[in-house]
């Protein structure tokens, strides 16, 4: 009987741990998005979006039963666990791109930015790799080595909004607030619908105080998005310019 109880604490104690893995990846795939869409400020959207997490099976493989887990302790053994991966086998490109995203939602910028030099050295024209590289120098603040690398994908991939929305962001940090302006209405002609450029152009607007513009963009990106948050941020700063104008 003993035994019977034991065994099925031991069950049950095992399907915790992995329930509560399982809600560790859905908390880092959350940071992630977090991540991607906001990189430091208090509003969506405007930075370069970060790499993709591994898949849930990894995170499960890399943490114990245990009851309590820690979501930085998961990361940093699932990153330990693919490096010696990666020592087993060190031109494997889709280990080398997994390990290199980890870097990359670790905050590990070096490490992200060698791993995928390290990539492009066997395989240059990788444009998502290369992508993720650009997005690894602006988190690190290397601006112009993210304008270099987003530039050298559209080169190969001028069609990519994503990336040319990226390029907008990394010049509107250097301080090139008009090429930035002309990056994203670029993608907007290339697509009218591309929401991160709608919602980061109308930001630059409203920094550069062109509050016209700026109302008119956030009123576009209101109509598109379907995220509430988003919506709520933009709302309230509307408010917030038409206000302001009332005052002057």
């Amino acid at each position: 009987m003993a035994k019977t109880k034991a065994k099925k604490s031991t069950t049950l104690r095992k399907k915790k741990g992995k329930s509560i893995v399982v809600k560790i990846v859905v908390l880092i795939i959350a940071a992630l998005f977090i991540l991607s869409m906001v990189l430091g400020l208090v509003i969506p959207y405007l930075g370069p979006r970060v790499p993709s997490v591994p898949a849930a099976s990894e995170a499960t493989a890399a943490s114990e039963t245990t009851e309590e887990v820690n979501p930085v302790e998961v990361l940093e053994t699932m990153i330990k666990d693919l490096e010696e991966k990666v020592k087993g086998d060190p031109d494997n490109l889709e280990l080398l791109g997994r390990l290199g995203n980890l870097y990359s939602l670790a905050g590990k910028w070096d490490e992200a930015i060698r791993t995928y030099l390290h990539i492009l050295e066997m395989d240059p024209n990788n444009n998502a790799v290369q992508t993720n590289l650009g997005t690894a120098y602006f988190s690190k603040g290397d601006l112009q080595k993210a304008i270099e690398t987003y530039l050298d994908v559209l080169e190969r991939d001028p069609d990519n909004n994503a990336v040319r929305t990226n390029l907008g962001t990394a010049y509107f940090y250097q301080g090139e607030v008009e090429k930035a302006i002309e990056t994203y209405l670029e993608v907007l002609k290339r697509d009218p619908d591309f929401e991160r450029a709608v919602f980061n152009l109308a930001f630059v607007y409203d920094t550069t105080g062109d509050y016209d513009k700026a109302i008119e963009y956030y009123q576009k990106f209101l109509a598109m998005t379907q995220d509430e948050k988003a919506k709520e941020f933009v709302e309230e700063r509307v408010e917030e310019i038409k206000q302001k104008k009332e005052s002057q």
